[in-house]
């Protein structure tokens, strides 16, 4: 998984839609999508066609979101 210290705390589902795609994904976006522990939540998810073993997609993105802040 990513490192706390190379990750943002509680990125929105627009950051991650936006990270995704600088760094060259089309991620498909699920917005009302919910977590099992936040099923009062509307909190949305994507996804990312899996060219790539998923740590490396998830390093990507979070590296873009950290240059982002």
């Amino acid at each position: 998984m990513v490192c706390a210290k190379d990750s943002i705390s509680n990125p929105t589902i627009d950051d991650l839609i936006a990270a995704a795609i600088k760094v060259g994904y089309r991620p498909e976006i699920e917005r009302e999508k919910k977590h099992p522990s936040t099923w009062h939540e509307s909190s949305g998810c994507i996804l990312v066609p899996k060219k790539e073993p998923k740590v490396v997609i998830l390093k990507k993105i979070a590296s873009s979101l950290k240059k982002k802040s």
